[in-house]
């Protein structure tokens, strides 16, 4: 069994920061509860059931797909959202479309969620005919819409299990590469290395490179020392968060334009920033000057905590 610390709360922590509501889906859910939405106003030429169906489908392979040997509770299913907006019917049932997805978890001692990812994939290209049977294998490559659903799920995993301790996520890590290989022959975007730095080749290839590993130890410190911490010494505790955070300026030397730093502040720049509002600026001085180096399209929403 997966120990995971998700108890009732008597603190909120900023509560209006971030947090979504997600709808139950498949009572059958293994540890993904994901929330799929399939928008498609863009399409009028085609049926619209055919996309109702869509979102059915990718909800239950989602849900209902055993992803990992580990036992998860109902409470410690993993909470996502997988948002379709279909582009382009491009013929023979095949679709552009636009993928963001997001994942949070859970705040010890608290009914706060915090985001782990925070991404859009444009680069979604799938065939799909409905009340077709959603295909995936972790040997070959079957189908881009498969592909594409269970990379991310595998991307969820490591997120979380990486959030938990130090580098526990390799493993789904590695499978996400896994699903990477496979597609090479893919004629599909997203999955190679020249086609630019921000694609799926490059998040999964970055995680595991050891030149990125205090993103990871990020990921530890900052959810369990920092802020699985805050129900018993906030003040304290809030120093450690930030102090992990500011592991991402090592990132930021590494590849400034890197794929791993805009996951970090798509999915922590809000919350960082509210952690950061009410705090004595002496404290948060440091850190404030280096995130609007590593932020530099935000930075004046960093230099502006510093200022009476």
């Amino acid at each position: 069994m997966r120990v995971r610390k998700t108890f009732p709360s008597f603190w909120i922590f900023f509560a209006g920061c971030g947090i979504w509501a997600l709808t139950l889906a498949g009572v059958q859910a293994q540890e993904l509860r994901a929330d799929v939405k399939v928008q498609y106003t863009a399409i009028t030429n085609v049926d619209p059931n055919v996309f109702k169906e869509l979102e059915k489908s990718v909800r239950d392979f989602i849900n209902n797909t055993r992803w990992t040997t580990d036992v998860f509770q109902p409470e410690e299913r993993i909470e996502c959202s997988f948002f379709i907006n279909v582009l382009e019917n491009r013929g023979n049932d095949t679709y552009k479309a636009s993928l963001q997805v997001s994942a949070r978890r859970p705040v010890y001692g608290s009914t706060y969620y915090t985001p782990l990812l925070n991404i859009q994939d444009q680069d979604f290209v799938f065939t799909y005919v409905p009340f077709q049977f959603m295909e995936y294998s972790e040997q070959a490559y079957l189908s881009n819409l498969t592909g594409v659903l269970a990379f991310y799920a595998y991307y969820i995993l490591g997120l979380d299990y990486d959030s938990f301790s130090l580098e526990g996520g390799t493993p789904y890590f590695k499978k996400a590469q896994n699903v990477v290989l496979n597609a090479q022959g893919s004629d599909a975007p997203g999955w190679r290395a020249q086609e630019n730095f921000r694609n799926r080749y490059w998040m999964v290839e970055d995680m595991l490179n050891a030149a990125f590993k205090d993103y990871r130890k990020f990921m530890y410190e900052y959810h369990r020392n920092g802020l699985d911490q805050f129900y018993n010494d906030f003040e304290n505790t809030r120093r450690k968060a930030l102090e992990a955070a500011k592991l991402m300026d090592n990132v930021f030397r590494q590849r400034p334009n890197g794929v791993l730093l805009q996951i970090f502040l798509n999915a922590k720049r809000d919350e960082l920033l509210a952690m950061c509002k009410d705090a004595p600026k002496s404290e948060i001085a440091d850190f404030v000057n280096a995130m609007a180096k590593v932020d530099g399209a935000f930075s004046s929403k960093w230099t502006d905590l510093l200022k009476n």
